[in-house]
């Protein structure tokens, strides 16, 4: 066809591999070639429905994010209809315009990613797509009380006891001052490069099994073992709608 060469170039830069494999053969080349030669040969198909079950697992994580957007824009810019399966939350959230989580064969949430991620519609959903603090609250007017204090909501409805979510990104950590509240101590850094998890204990918790909680922090802050830091809340908190 007109253009095959060109389309095979394209197709073969999109997917991260060089022209100078083309003349191997399948046992050749590694598994991960293997999957973006795959990838590539069902795109050039122009299909008008895709199923991509897990396409980008075999690769590195640098190319792993590259080849995802690029296949994501070619997907778009050729109107091709994919369904993605993916284990990977990020990848989904990234990739996809609308996501699905089931569990036991039962869909339990479908819609737009920011929806999911921020206002799902039960604790297993809120902790499958990404770290989460689901905490007991007492509910009225709009507001929650919990072991953060006062916290608003994101929605009037729900009056009485009821479970809200907290992301980690939402909870500000600095050095103790006089007159904080909520003080905690620092039990456990667990170092991981670009983020760190920090454990921290509620100093003024009796209760053995709430008293601490574990955030993902950037691992820049100089943040160590036995520090007492307190704690506060940016933004809204989600309720879940009662059972």
């Amino acid at each position: 066809k007109a253009g095959r060469e060109m389309e095979i170039a394209r197709l073969l830069d999109m997917v991260g591999l060089e022209q100078r494999l083309l003349g191997r053969r399948p046992d050749e080349v590694s598994g991960g070639q293997q999957q973006r030669v795959a990838l590539a040969r069902a795109l050039s198909r122009r299909p008008r429905l895709m199923l991509l079950d897990e396409p980008f697992s075999a690769l590195d994580t640098g190319l792993r994010a590259s080849t995802r957007r690029a296949v994501a824009d070619l997907l778009r810019e050729r109107a091709i209809t994919t369904i993605l399966v993916t284990h990977d939350q990020g990848e989904a959230l990234s990739f996809a315009d609308q996501v699905a989580v089931m569990h036991e064969g039962r869909l339990l949430q479908a819609g737009d990613p920011r929806d999911l991620y921020f206002r799902p519609a039960t604790p297993f959903v809120a902790e499958f797509l990404g770290d989460s603090l689901i905490l007991d609250a007492a509910c009225e007017g709009g507001f929650a009380v919990c072991r953060f204090g006062r916290l608003p909501l994101d929605s009037v409805q729900v009056s009485g006891p009821a479970k809200i979510l907290l992301r980690p990104e939402q909870i500000r950590v600095q050095q103790m001052q006089a007159g904080d509240d909520f003080p905690c101590k620092v039990e456990a850094v667990e170092f991981g490069g670009a983020n760190s998890l920090i454990t921290l204990r509620f100093v003024a918790s009796e209760a053995a099994d709430d008293a601490t909680i574990v955030l993902r922090r950037n691992g820049m802050d100089d943040i160590r073992v036995g520090d007492l830091i307190s704690i506060s809340v940016i933004g809204t908190a989600h309720v879940f709608p009662s059972s």
